[in-house]
């Protein structure tokens, strides 16, 4: 049977930007840190008032909290202050209709609402939901000026767009938030257009495209020395010119990578690179190396307790006994890398390893 390299090879993670008030300090986002960048929901600090009425002001303070913690309905208690303010102004004789500052602020806070049920959605996987908040609170920043914001509610739409297939249109509102990042001297944030990008020219299969956005995001983190989003980019770049089969300079991009997150103490990366090193050695045909490589990987993983990686690592294990023909080796590992992915929940996966060990005559429990 044929050698199947599992998703060890990934392209960095896109960012998800917060709508409003977030903090610009630091590089590149990492799934492990920068959560004000990786797509936590964004809650203003106590003291900031968004509404002008106490009570109102409490009451979404604390609705923003309680969506952030997934408690039920959360959604509704945010949107009812605005709620109510449309309902107030839907007729002009209504003495209780607000100034026209007010309105401002209440827009600015809805736009801001709208931002983050967009994440909430998104993270939930619900894409179509989470475009059409964050086309929403776009409209409002529009409205209100408000550059800064728009830019990151345009990096997430990207985001949005690109999970749905909609290629093109993820490139347009990606470059248009990579436009007003720029303008805004907001370099870091242009890594994670330049980055997301790079997953929208891969999707095409423009691997060309692909590396020059990876090779733009990896000249940014290096002018402010983020070696965590250095690492990121040449990780990238690694699975680029391995699909490529430009393997010298995959291993080279790689190893480079390792050597940053060796630095930075990165064990959970330091297994990534380690495995994709390992899957250079597969399309090499180097059995010997690859084995070294993952089982090296095996150890960072479990020390850590990244099980998703393990269930990895051992799948691609039972790939190099494949390659030399240890059937039983290759199915003990593939069992044990689908026991994992069932107790992770990434059922898809443990169906393609039951796949595997189905063709290659595995026995079953």
């Amino acid at each position: 049977m044929g050698i199947i390299i599992l998703g060890i090879i990934a392209v960095g993670i896109a960012l998800i930007y917060v709508g409003l008030r977030r903090s610009h300090q630091g590089g590149a986002a990492d799934e492990n840190n920068r959560s004000d960048r990786r797509g936590n929901l964004g809650v203003p600090d106590a003291e900031v008032k968004i509404l002008q009425d106490d009570a109102e002001n409490d009451a979404f303070m604390g609705a923003l909290t309680a969506l952030k913690e997934g408690r039920p309905g959360a959604i509704d208690d945010l949107l009812a202050p605005f709620e109510a303010y449309q309902a107030a102004n839907s007729d002009s004789t209504n003495p209780n209709t607000r100034r026209p500052d007010s309105e401002i602020a209440e827009k600015t806070a809805l736009a801001y609402v709208y931002g983050n049920l967009a994440q909430a959605l998104q993270t939930a996987s619900d894409l179509e939901s989470a475009e059409k908040f964050h086309r929403a609170a776009i409209a409002l920043n529009e409205e209100l000026g408000d550059r800064e914001s728009m830019a990151a509610n345009y990096s997430n739409l990207g985001v949005v767009l690109n999970g749905q297939g909609a290629l093109d249109e993820a490139e347009f509102i990606l470059r248009n938030a990579l436009t007003l990042h720029e303008k805004l001297g907001l370099r870091e944030n242009m890594v994670a257009n330049f980055d997301t990008l790079g997953t929208v020219f891969d999707a095409r299969g423009d691997l060309d495209g692909a590396a020059e956005m990876y090779r733009e995001a990896l000249a940014l983190t290096e002018a402010f020395d983020d070696k965590d989003g250095m690492a990121r980019q040449l990780s990238s770049l690694g699975t680029v010119y391995s699909k490529q089969l430009d393997l010298d300079h995959a291993e080279e991009a790689y190893r480079r990578a390792l050597s940053l997150r060796e630095e930075l103490g990165d064990k959970e990366g330091m297994a990534r690179d380690l495995g994709n090193l390992g899957n250079v050695s597969v399309l090499r045909g180097d059995a010997e190396n690859a084995k070294d490589m993952y089982r090296r990987s095996l150890v960072l993983d479990e020390e850590v307790g990244n099980k998703k990686g393990l269930a990895t690592q051992y799948a691609n294990l039972a790939n190099v006994f494949m390659m030399r023909e240890n059937d039983d080796e290759a199915c003990r590992y593939w069992r044990i890398s689908h026991d994992l992915f069932l107790e992770i929940g990434a059922h898809d996966k443990a169906k393609a390893i039951a796949g595997y060990m189905a063709e290659a005559g595995c026995p079953t429990d």
